[in-house]
C-alpha cells in the first residue's frame, strides 16, 4: 500500500508541474523520436528487447534498499511530467492505444512491486531484526521481469500495428 502511494503521489506531483510549451514539445518529441527509431529498425524482436532492457534496468534498480524507493519516486515523477507534456502537445500516436494502455498498466504494476521490495529491503537493512530471504527477492524480480516482458511485447505490438 505504501509503495503504491509513493508511486502514485510522485506521478501526480509530476503531472501537476507547470511546463512551458517548449519543455512539453521537447519531452513529447523524445517519445515520438523513440517510436520512429524503433519503427525504422523494422525488427519487432529487437525493439521488444530494447524496450525490455530499458524498463527492466530501471525497475530492477528500484528493488535496491534505501536508493530504490527514491529512484522509484523520481521515475514516477518524471512519468507524470511526461504524461502532462504529451497531453499539452496533444500528441496523436498511430499506435494501438489498447495495447499501449495495457502496457502502461503492467509497467506501473512492476514499478509498484519494485518499490515495495525496495521499501521492504530498506526496513530489513535499517532494523536488522529480520533475516533477508534472497529467494523471495528473486521471485519478486522474476515477476517484475515477466510484467516488463509482457509490457514490452504489447508496446511493440502497438508501435508496429
Amino acid at each position: 500500500m505504501t509503495a503504491a502511494a509513493v508511486v502514485l503521489a510522485s506521478m501526480l506531483a509530476g503531472y501537476s508541474r507547470q511546463l512551458s510549451p517548449e519543455e512539453a514539445a521537447a519531452l513529447a518529441q523524445s517519445v515520438v523520436d523513440l517510436y520512429e527509431r524503433l519503427r525504422e529498425g523494422g525488427d519487432e524482436a529487437a525493439a521488444t528487447l530494447e524496450l525490455f532492457s530499458l524498463g527492466a534496468i530501471s525497475v530492477f534498480t528500484c528493488n535496491s534498499p534505501l536508493v530504490g524507493p527514491a529512484l522509484a519516486a523520481y521515475l514516477s515523477y518524471n512519468s507524470g511530467v511526461l504524461s502532462k507534456a504529451l497531453e499539452m502537445q496533444q500528441v496523436v500516436f498511430t499506435e494501438n492505444t489498447i495495447f499501449s494502455s495495457a502496457s502502461s498498466v503492467l509497467q506501473l504494476a512492476a514499478l509498484v512491486l519494485a518499490t515495495a521490495e525496495g521499501l521492504y529491503l530498506s526496513v530489513i537493512t535499517l532494523k536488522k531484526r529480520e533475516l533477508w530471504e534472497p529467494l523471495e527477492t528473486v521471485s519478486v524480480m522474476l515477476l517484475q521481469a515477466s510484467l516488463m516482458a509482457l509490457a514490452s511485447v504489447l508496446e511493440v505490438s502497438s508501435i508496429f500495428s
